[in-house]
């Protein structure tokens, strides 16, 4: 019993210092000058923790890509660096890491920014690259083919085959999707990013990469590497295919955290150039049946493909009433996206504030320990569970961002198709006042028709006018029918049969 007795009062004491030893360090970290940043001077003014919010969009519209669309709009920068090129002193090349991979390996994603020497703010092209897969080349020879000695990695094409395309993560468990990028085809093609003949001798760069704001943390590496690209299937009817990158990086790591690390390995990385102005140089409808048949997979193959198909110019009644009995679909949809964006949001307030209550009923709990009114199995408990919802909170608040996105799409969509549909019936109801008109045109003719015969009939019956005027008469009146009947027709604009039965029919529907 005394020894138990001793243990608790041990374990106590060392919770007490603990806790004392914590609220030293804050006040030390407050009442001390904090270390000098070193990841400054980045293009846009970007610095680790910082936040990068990705074109989900541009992602999603991509067909037959190695890429995986992002998790998430928003992602913060974990790291950043700068590839000092050797053959081009004009040129800085700067990432932006969003993931450094597991154990800070660098199986990850990064946003690349090149721009002029020593010149952050000329920004010359900007492209966001994913890791795919990683070899290692363990003999001379292996390392040869990516170290520019004439063959190998710089040579005018790159055939990706099936046991490369297995190894990228997110494809390697759907032999359906790797037939698809296949496309009956025993790889796919790539050819060099550069002019140059049959082979061109890698690039060569030194990278030293920061994993925190001060330095004390990073990694250094030389790299051999070449690009190719390839190009994707038209993303819009009337524009060309947006070109995908392949990066082959032949790394070798020097140190990391100031350490040694020696480390040899080759990695593929694929990219796509992010224009932060490509959604906007689109037209509203185009965007929007594009988002439609891409982004939003949520509507379903048969649905979209009826919403981005409608053009107003060219729509039929028939076309129009189809896709006013399809648009309620999309309107429960966007119903449902709102549901469960209203829950997400209330997710994110309700564990943030329950964080900030709890923080302080840390500091509460702490005094009630100190003076023996809690366990410490008690404080720790709480504390522990404290940190496990800090930790989660990013990623609700992600999924939350990503939800509030779907609901501002699924939004654009139904405003779009509404516009649209509102501008088809201004066309269309003035189609059917050209047609009345007509018609009215026509009836007016026949009766003209119809008095001039009767007339002429009744003049032939008295001898009151000779045969040959009669008939002169009647040619005339006939003449004149065909020329009311021409003026008529050009009138309407000599509109197509299948557009003259759609809008006869609107009239129809539209009179009851």
């Amino acid at each position: 019993h005394e020894l138990s007795s001793v243990s608790k009062l041990m374990s106590l004491f060392e919770t007490a210092r603990r806790i004392g030893q914590k609220r030293i360090d804050d006040y030390m970290r407050a009442h001390t000058t904090s270390p000098e940043r070193v990841d400054t001077g980045l293009p846009y003014g970007a610095r680790i923790g910082g936040l990068i919010e990705m074109p989900i969009a541009q992602f999603a519209l991509l067909d037959d890509t190695l890429l995986a669309v992002p998790k998430a709009a928003q992602f913060p920068i974990v790291a950043v660096s700068r590839l000092r090129i050797d053959a081009d002193e004009d040129l800085s090349i700067f990432r932006l890491y969003v993931d450094t991979g597991p154990d800070r390996n660098g199986q990850g994603a990064f946003l690349q920014i090149m721009t002029g020497k020593n010149r952050p703010d000329d920004v010359r092209e900007m492209a966001y690259y994913q890791f795919l897969f990683r070899e290692y080349p363990t003999t001379t020879e292996e390392q040869d083919a990516f170290l520019g000695k004439g063959f190998g990695l710089g040579q005018d094409r790159y055939e990706m085959d099936r046991e490369e395309i297995s190894q990228i993560a997110h494809l390697s468990t759907s032999a359906e999707r790797i037939d698809a990028l296949l496309g009956g085809q025993d790889s796919i093609g790539f050819e060099r990013d550069a002019p140059g003949g049959d082979y061109l001798r890698p690039w060569t760069a030194r990278e030293r990469r920061l994993d925190d704001s001060i330095g004390e943390k990073g990694v250094e590496k030389t790299h051999s590497f070449m690009q190719y690209v390839r190009r994707l299937p038209s993303v819009l009817n009337d524009e060309p295919g947006p070109v995908e990158r392949l990066w082959i990086d032949f790394e070798e790591v020097e140190t990391m955290d100031g350490r040694p690390a020696r480390a040899v390995w080759v990695d593929y990385l694929a990219g796509i150039a992010v224009d932060p102005l490509r959604e906007s140089k689109m037209s509203g409808w185009k965007l929007a049946t594009t988002l439609i048949a891409k982004h939003v997979g949520v509507l379903g193959d048969k649905l979209a493909q009826q919403l981005a198909a409608f053009d107003p110019e060219t729509a039929t009644q028939v076309d129009r009433d189809n896709l006013q009995a399809r648009l309620h679909e999309v309107a429960v949809k966007l119903a449902e996206a709102n549901q469960k964006n209203d829950t997400a949001q209330k997710a994110v307030k309700d564990l943030s504030t329950s964080i900030e209550g709890d923080s302080k009923a840390a500091e509460v709990l702490i005094g009630k320990f100190e003076k023996n009114e809690v366990s410490e199995a008690t404080l720790t408990q709480f504390t522990n569970d404290l940190e496990q919802r800090k930790q989660a909170l990013p990623r609700r608040q992600a999924d939350a961002d990503a939800s509030a996105q779907l609901v501002a799409t699924l939004q654009d969509i139904l405003n779009t198709v509404e516009k649209q549909l509102s501008e088809f019936d201004v066309k269309a109801r003035a189609a059917m006042a050209d047609l009345a008109q007509a018609q009215a045109d026509r009836q007016r003719a026949e009766t003209m028709q119809q008095q001039q015969a009767e007339l002429n009939r009744l003049q032939s019956g008295t001898g009151g006018a000779s045969t040959g005027l009669g008939a002169l008469q009647a040619a005339a009146a006939r003449t004149r029918i065909e020329a009311d009947a021409a003026q008529t027709v050009a009138s309407i604009g000599q509109k197509p049969l299948d557009q003259q039965a759609a809008v006869d029919e609107a009239r129809r529907i539209a009179a009851g």
